[in-house]
């Protein structure tokens, strides 16, 4: 495969990548919604506000994953993207609000959080899982006489 397939196959797994793995979130969320409310007129509005959310704060993420590509930074970064917006939007409500952050919010934030998580680790399944394969696989090197 020449060096320009190969770049080619990396950008459309990014993309693939991209516009997947922030889906899982989003579908948390506006399941949960939906349960919670019982009016599904609001699912196509997560998926929107989440993609933009995913563009301004995902997206940089990204950027800096791209050095590292370890499932763990991917996991965690797909929960704390997932998370942020949320809880920047509830402390700027909060001053108007006098019931602050009950166990059911906490809850809530950490079963979305977790959903970011496995969105994050879906994310380096595709984008980065075959790359770092050759990584995973290290062979051991041979026994030296002075180990034997």
């Amino acid at each position: 495969m020449t060096a320009s397939a190969k770049s080619k196959r990396t950008i459309l797994r990014m993309v693939l990548a991209m516009a997947i793995a922030p889906a899982v979130p989003i579908l948390a969320l506006a399941l949960a919604y939906w349960k919670g409310t019982g009016d599904a007129r609001w699912i196509p509005i997560f998926f929107v506000l989440g993609y933009l959310f995913f563009l301004v704060l995902g997206v940089p993420v990204t950027a800096m994953l791209m050095k590292t590509r370890r499932l763990l930074n991917c996991t965690l970064s797909g929960g704390v993207v997932t998370i942020a917006p949320i809880v920047l939007l509830s402390l700027m409500s909060m001053s108007s609000s006098t019931r602050g952050f009950s166990g059911e919010t906490w809850l809530n934030y950490l079963l979305l959080t977790l959903a970011g998580c496995l969105g994050g680790a879906l994310f380096w399944l595709i984008a980065f899982a075959r790359s770092t394969a050759p990584l995973l696989k290290q062979k051991k090197p041979p026994a030296t006489p002075a180990s034997r």
